[in-house]
């Protein structure tokens, strides 16, 4: 091996050991350029310029293999006894309360002072004193990257909790056109104290692409009370389990089915709504009135063309109403509204309102209602050039309708409330991400909370007390129907999720 090779594969193998062993892998299927970036909206010279200090200076390009060739090259020069106790010289030195990329999080059934949240980066991580602090309830040796979570809410189930792995867009341990493959689905039986792996869905390798457990968006368990299934959306469509986790079948969609971006979310009266991205050949909306034994196909095709990521969001005051907000694939979907974001780099977006009618809800038996052209866009936003609705190709969408005043939380970089569910236009305020009017150079964000917003959680107990969960962590605020500015109050005390970049000797 020439002196450059090693250099090169030493410096690798310094970076992936700093992020404890994460690995990726090229894309091989579809061929698409998946990667997008997070809070910094990076674009596509930066992409390059890390493309040149990784890539092997003869061919230009990052050699295949790698991963094994750095682990090859680390156990040439270490010595044998330091390899196995050199991980337990690690002692945690900070930060403590600055908290990376969360995806997921949800208020115990039983006690909503207990909070279960979860990383990309760090595991799960259970709160007993509604944040004040957090302990790490996943194996901290295991597999640490987790996009979502719920618990099993029947009554007497309330000790069982899901979580799937597996973060499809945006990871910064990847690189253009890679993933960062997940390590299957796990499950708690103890109140989400501990955490195993589902034995029938740990069948990976964790530098290869061999199964859809290994890519997953969402997780939720079915309300009926003689039930124990489960359904996760994952890369291709939905997988469903009928016995708690022990075997999984497609029930819509499948593996050969190349859907990368897809969601679901269940009911309390048990009606399953989901969404395939188009570039499945099984794609659109969907709903299941039966537990996933059948789908009805209700796309607005008159309305909706190529689309990509779509969050849905269920109204609990009136759960046959049901918003789907998508980043579509170009301009050509009748329900398209155009954004931009503070470059001025366009993106199209919609937002629709279903409403079931009856039978099985498809054609004349539902109503679809256009939002788009009602949402902080282009057309509705003349202030800073952050203040705009931005979604960054779908890394950070979320639609989520308030318990009892039917107001709709709509986010992407900023999160925004509309008091009418975006049925007029400038009805909405801006809440949270970067700080309102802000501008380059020195761009500011919201007191307190955070840009790139993936979910809002709204209290039982107390319609305006909601958690945010973005690249930033997990924060609250006491009421988000205040008419002033928000006060938002961080809860990253010890919920150590951020990502490290960097690591030298």
């Amino acid at each position: 091996m020439k002196l450059s090779a090693i250099s090169y594969a030493f410096i690798i193998g310094l970076a992936v050991l700093s992020l404890q062993f994460i690995t990726t892998v090229q894309e091989t299927t579809n061929g698409k350029l998946r990667y997008q970036c997070g809070a910094s909206e990076r674009d596509a010279r930066f992409e390059e310029q890390q493309r040149r200090m990784l890539a092997d200076p003869s061919t230009g390009k990052i050699p295949d293999n790698i991963r094994l060739k750095e682990i090859a090259f680390y156990n040439s020069i270490i010595v044998p006894n330091q390899k196995n106790t050199r991980a337990q010289a690690w002692t945690g030195v900070g930060p403590y309360n600055l908290g990376g990329r969360t995806r997921t999080a949800a208020l115990d059934k039983t006690n909503e002072n207990i909070i279960v949240a979860a990383g990309v980066s760090g595991g799960i991580w259970r709160s007993i004193n509604a944040g004040q602090n957090w302990t790490r309830v996943s194996n901290e040796m295991g597999y640490l990257g987790i996009v979502s979570l719920c618990q099993d809410t029947r009554i007497g189930s309330e000790n069982i909790w899901y979580a799937v792995s597996g973060e499809l867009s945006g990871n910064s341990a990847s690189g253009g056109g890679a993933y960062y493959l997940g390590d299957g689905f796990f499950k708690s039986t103890d109140s989400a104290k501990t955490w195993q792996p589902l034995a029938s869905t740990a069948l990976g390798t964790p530098n290869s692409f061999t199964n859809s457990y290994q890519l997953s968006w969402s997780v939720a368990t079915h309300p009926a009370l003689d039930s124990s299934r489960i359904f996760v959306s994952n890369y291709g469509g939905v997988l469903k389990s009928v016995d708690g986790g022990t075997s999984w079948n497609w029930t819509l969609g499948g593996a050969s089915n190349q859907s990368y971006y897809t969601d679901l979310k269940i009911a309390s009266s048990g009606v399953i709504y989901a969404s395939l991205s188009s570039d499945g050949a099984t794609n659109g909306f969907f709903r299941s009135a039966d537990t996933g034994k059948s789908w009805t196909n209700i796309t607005p095709s008159t309305l909706l063309a190529g689309h990509e990521r779509t969050s849905i969001g269920i109204n609990p005051n009136n759960e046959n109403e049901v918003y789907f907000f998508s980043y579509l694939t170009d301009s050509l979907s009748a329900c398209g509204t155009k954004t931009s974001n503070y470059k001025g780099s366009l993106e199209y977006i919609s937002l629709l309102k279903y409403n079931y009618l009856a039978s099985n809800g498809a054609d004349t038996n539902g109503l679809w209602t256009v939002l788009s052209n009602n949402l902080p866009n282009n057309a509705n936003v003349t202030t800073g050039s952050f203040d705009k609705l931005n979604c960054q190709g779908g890394y950070d969408m979320l639609v989520r309708v308030q318990p009892t005043t039917n107001a709709v939380v709509i986010g992407g970089t900023n999160i925004y409330i509309s008091t009418d569910g975006f049925t007029t236009p400038n009805n909405w305020k801006q809440i949270g991400g970067y700080k309102l009017g802000t501008a380059l150079p020195g761009f500011e964000v919201w007191d307190n909370h955070h840009p790139d917003n993936h979910d809002v959680l709204f209290y039982p107990s107390n319609y305006k007390k909601m958690l945010s969960m973005s690249d930033g962590g997990v924060r609250i605020t006491e009421d988000v129907n205040t008419a002033g500015n928000l006060i938002w109050k961080s809860l990253n005390n010890g919920f150590i999720t951020s990502q490290p970049y960097t690591v030298t000797l």
